[in-house]
């Protein structure tokens, strides 16, 4: 494969170069030309996608949101108002009190004075014994109400208690409900299917508010992408992606693993749909059908000519292999639309970045773009866009937030490098002030959209030694756009550094091993220290 595509999938733009080595030893790179509506072609293509009114689907520059497609995509249930059961109060029956028959007094008319006597004296007798069992019962009949009482007592209180559970739970289930309706009803409400910030969600835990996955909304991307470069360049290339940097492993392996999937998926989908045209007037209820993720292996790479790469690796190597940047500790800033990347690294002998931590932070450009909308109460950020290219005036309270988080980012992510130094200091033998002499005056590089206007570059900490990666610090060897505005180079650098073949492997060292190489110190004199070992060069 003598063709490289360097596929830059962007959060907010996204960026190729082609490397073609037909002639190894005078390697041509072209960044990829899109065009829009209007024919106006650029290097930079919006990473959007928008269901048409006729279902059809729209990629970047073609977009016309006039022809948007207005509808509620939500497919969920609406939710429903569940409440726990409600607790009764069933108390045991009162005990009655039922006494046996009051004895009657005997008839003594007609009977004689002998009977009457005997008569009268059972009659006695029986209402003594009537008495004392009325007694017996009454006595029971008292220990019976007690008892009664005492039961009732503490079920109600056992009911009082359940019934207070029972309105504090029913009080949070009509929250919640309250709560999930109104989202419900807001997703539900019809509204323009225009896709942004896909590519984000579908590295990320980022919130997605469609009823189509981000996952999806990619492949879609990706393959028209696929479908413009095959139209210039054949299906006959070698393509290298870059994926967010990630030094937790697990994560590494899980953005390397949803890359290939896109890609894979794409490609299937090109295969299924042959040709562009054909393509672009799929409705997108099909390409829903269309569009699945099934298991990959090593053979579906290889046969397809993928490979995916950390973008902060990318950037970098786009200008170390250059030997721009002299060996020793450095920070990448790597200033996007949506998000920012700060990047500690070192440079290794053969002149490929080492990337030791980085951090990333959900505000970009366009947050000091909506920031500057709040304050000013406008509405557009189209509108802002145009007015931040064209001069970076009033816009000092919006850049001055974002430079406050930028600051903090830094702050920790210098904060961990003095951490992890200070773990090896029983080893190595060397105070901190030592580290904070070989950090001092560093270069510190800005690549991204962000960073092409002045007002955006800061020194950072120990870090002052700014660096913006243009044209010159690329010194790419041919480059065959002649018409490129040079000011976009720092944010091409990344696509241009996918277009280059990798011939060593990725070294990517953990910042708690950074430090691991520093022999035991030798001398006392701090002055001696940063230069004996070239602490620097670590």
């Amino acid at each position: 494969m003598s063709y490289t595509v360097g596929l830059d999938f962007g959060t907010h733009q996204t960026k190729v170069c082609i490397e073609d080595a037909s002639n190894p030893a005078q390697k041509i790179y072209e960044f990829f030309e899109f065009d829009d509506l209007q024919g106006v072609k650029s290097v930079l293509f919006p990473s959007i996608v928008q269901i048409n009114n006729d279902d059809s689907v729209s990629y970047g520059g073609y977009v016309d949101e006039s022809n948007c497609k207005t509808m509620s995509l939500f497919t969920t249930m609406e939710p429903m108002l569940v409440l726990p059961e409600e607790p009764k109060l069933e108390l045991p029956i009162k005990p009655e009190k039922l006494h046996p028959p009051k004895p009657k007094k005997p008839d003594l008319k007609g009977h004689s004075i002998k009977e009457q006597l005997l008569f009268q004296d059972k009659f006695t007798k029986d209402y003594s014994d009537w008495e004392s069992k009325c007694r017996q019962i009454d006595k029971e009949h008292n220990k019976n109400i007690e008892n009664w009482e005492l039961d009732c007592t503490a079920i109600q209180n056992d009911y009082n208690y359940d019934l207070d559970d029972y309105n504090s739970e029913k009080h949070k289930k009509q929250k919640e409900f309250e709560i999930a309706l109104a989202i419900w009803e807001k997703d539900s409400m019809p509204r323009k299917h225009i896709f942004r910030y896909f590519k984000l969600a579908t590295f990320s835990d980022q919130d997605w508010q469609f009823g189509i996955e981000p996952e999806i909304i990619s492949v879609w991307y990706l393959t028209f992408i696929l479908f413009k470069i095959r139209e210039n360049f054949g299906n006959d290339f070698y393509n290298q992606m870059g994926v967010p940097s990630s030094f937790d492993t697990h994560d590494a392996e899980k953005q390397k693993s949803i890359a290939y999937k896109l890609l894979i998926e794409a490609n299937r989908l090109i295969s299924e749909y042959k040709n562009l045209d054909y393509f672009l007037k799929a409705k997108y209820t099909d390409l829903l059908k269309n569009t699945n993720f099934d298991d990959y292996t090593e053979k579906n790479i290889n046969e397809l000519g993928l490979n995916v790469l950390p973008e902060a690796f990318a950037g970098l190597s786009s200008i170390t292999q250059q030997g721009k940047l002299s060996r020793g500790m450095h920070l990448l800033v790597d200033i996007g639309g949506g998000t920012t990347d700060i990047a500690f690294f070192t440079i290794t002998e053969k002149k490929l970045p080492d990337i030791h931590a980085v951090l990333s932070f959900p505000q970009g450009l366009n947050y000091i773009f909506e920031n500057f909308i709040e304050i000013n109460n406008l509405s557009s950020i189209a509108e802002v866009q145009h007015l931040f290219m064209k001069t970076q005036k009033g816009f000092d309270q919006s850049v001055s937030v974002y430079q406050s988080q930028l600051n903090d980012k830094a702050k920790k992510m210098i904060q961990r490098i003095e951490c992890e130094f200070k773990n090896r200091e029983p080893v190595h033998g060397r105070n901190v002030k030592e580290l904070i002499h070989a950090l001092s005056d560093k270069p510190l590089v800005y690549c991204g959209g962000g960073s092409m206007y002045d007002k955006m570059r800061i020194q950072l900490h120990y870090f002052t030694d700014v660096r913006l990666i243009n044209k010159d610090l690329l010194s790419i060897p041919y480059v065959k756009n002649k018409n490129i505005d040079t000011s976009l180079f720092t944010i091409l650098a990344t696509s241009y550094g996918l277009s280059i073949q990798l011939e060593n492997e990725i070294q990517m060292t953990p910042i708690e091993k950074v430090f691991d190489p520093l022999p035991p110190k030798v001398t006392e004199d701090i002055n001696d220290s940063p230069i004996d070992y070239g602490l620097a060069d670590t």
